[in-house]
């Protein structure tokens, strides 16, 4: 079982590296193309799908599908069918509400875009195909559900894969396409999506025993929903909210840079995260192990491990952020340079504190005050973006969700601590191991320009990476190494279950 789920995971990281990639390599010929406005309207009406703003609206349906058909496997488990009929049914209602009310006020969402006059019309006729195309999208979401309940990953991944590429492919292969032909092509590529996985998915649904909604399913729909929704509202204000807000303040170029100088630090924080995706079946098997001292070593073997990782990535990157920028996008944002630098302490601490997080949220009062801290630093976040507004602009909601980070992230580390029981000396060890990483990025800053060459910044990154490897060494003790060298060893002994892939 656990080298089907590290094949599985290995598949999904890939497939997201691949895809994140793409969305990286796409920037600067769209950006070349229609500057960083027209590239701002690209990404601002993206919001308007349920992988955007409309998250909000999910309630969780694809998660509650994956859940109806692996129990299905159980014969003393309730249908999948009538639970499946009704998710269907709520995602139809769902895209047709959210999709009826972009089309109704896409005249007036279009001229709230920023864009300038001659972009007005484009930008309309994109939110009416996707309005159009919302019903779709969301019925989607219930066919991903059931295939995630099937582990028919490799055929998700593929799907999302094949949409990065074939856009990636106009982007770079068709000069000649509009701004609306762009964002028009990206709705038609997920509405092919949905088709593929509709054609996977739907004939094992009589299997499924399909049929009228039951009351217990209601029920199970309706809890399942309300305990999606605080979740989805943090997820949106966090993430798609800020372009949301920009765009009709600042404009659209606006919405541009925030993208460009958040782009780089999201991917890495997307990465990270697949670092703590087998985190919770591990530690709820750990709960119940008879060792009370098992989960506390799993966390601290973990974070040492995440941190061991994600610091010297996220510590190179910020000290190389200016080179980076400039051979990733041009001289025009280069000079915004340190807010990029600063933006990857989101994916580092976030990282750090995700490894513990994720072990103990199969624990419903450590969720709920993890969920309080989350709104604590919302809160946060947009105070200090609406303070600085004026006079930083666009960089305001970067330097907000910067320092909420930074202040929230001693007391979710605390409340970690606490809950796993993690010793003092670790909070020590992961300062100085942090404390490494911004001395490791000063020094990059100020060795390189814009100018630098592509061999010095290899050289300068692997050496970096080299120098706080040994940093490490010293920083840990005897007993915090034989533990991670045991650990790394058990990982890559190999498996024999039969039946593994």
């Amino acid at each position: 079982m656990l080298r089907r789920l590290g094949w599985l995971s290995g598949v999904n990281g890939l497939a997201f590296a691949l895809v994140g990639v793409l969305g990286l390599a796409i920037v600067p010929p769209l950006v070349d193309r229609f500057g960083l406005a027209g590239y701002g309207l690209l990404i601002w009406v993206r919001l308007f799908l349920p992988a955007g703003a409309l998250a909000l609206f999910d309630w969780g349906i694809a998660d509650m599908a994956t859940i109806a058909v692996a129990r299905s496997e159980d014969r003393n488990a309730p249908p999948a069918g009538p639970l499946l009929a009704l998710l269907f049914g709520l995602a139809l209602l769902t895209g047709l509400l959210t999709g009826g009310g972009i089309g109704l006020a896409s005249a007036f969402l279009a001229r709230a875009s920023g864009a300038e006059a001659q972009s007005v019309a484009a930008v309309r006729q994109i939110l009416l195909v996707t309005a159009l195309a919302l019903p779709l999208i969301f019925a989607g979401l219930v066919l991903e559900g059931i295939l995630k309940g099937r582990e028919q990953f490799l055929l998700l991944r593929a799907s999302d894969l094949a949409v990065a590429g074939c856009f990636a492919a106009a982007v770079f292969g068709l000069p000649s396409l509009t701004l609306a032909d762009l964002g028009i092509l990206y709705v038609g590529l997920l509405g092919t999506r949905v088709g593929v996985l509709a054609a996977a998915a739907l004939p094992g649904l009589p299997s499924l025993g399909l049929r009228w909604p039951t009351s217990a399913a209601l029920s199970e729909v309706r809890e399942r929903a309300s305990l999606m929704a605080f979740n989805r509202v943090l997820g949106v204000a966090q993430g798609q909210l800020p372009p949301m807000l920009i765009a009709p303040l600042l404009g659209a170029s606006a919405v541009g840079l925030f993208d460009v100088l958040t782009r780089l630090p999201r991917f890495l924080k997307s990465v990270f995260g697949l670092l703590n995706s087998a985190v919770l079946p591990l530690a709820v098997r750990l709960e119940a192990d008879p060792d009370p001292r098992a989960l506390q070593r799993f966390g601290m073997i973990g974070t040492l491990v995440v941190a061991m990782f994600v610091i010297p990535v996220t510590a190179v990157l910020a000290g190389l952020a200016e080179p980076v920028l400039e051979r990733w996008v041009g001289p025009r944002v280069t000079t915004s340079w340190g807010w990029m630098a600063a933006m990857l302490l989101v994916p580092m601490l976030t990282a750090l504190s995700g490894f513990g997080a994720s072990a103990l949220i199969a624990r419903a009062e450590m969720l709920r005050s993890l969920n309080r801290l989350a709104l604590l630093q919302v809160i946060c976040q947009y105070a200090i973006a609406i303070a600085l507004l004026h006079s930083l602009r666009e960089l305001s909601f970067i330097a907000g969700l910067v320092v909420s980070v930074v202040v929230v992230f001693p007391l979710q580390y605390r409340l970690i601590s606490t809950g796993l029981g993690l010793p003092d000396g670790l909070a020590k060890r992961l300062v100085l191991l942090l404390s490494a990483g911004v001395g490791v990025a000063l020094v990059l800053a100020v060795v390189t320009d814009a100018s630098s060459s592509i061999a010095t910044l290899l050289a300068l990154g692997a050496s970096s990476v080299g120098a706080f490897a040994g940093i490490c060494i010293l920083v840990l003790d005897a007993d915090d190494r034989g533990r991670l060298v045991r650990s790394l060893l058990r990982s890559s002994r190999p498996k024999t279950e039969v039946g593994c892939p």
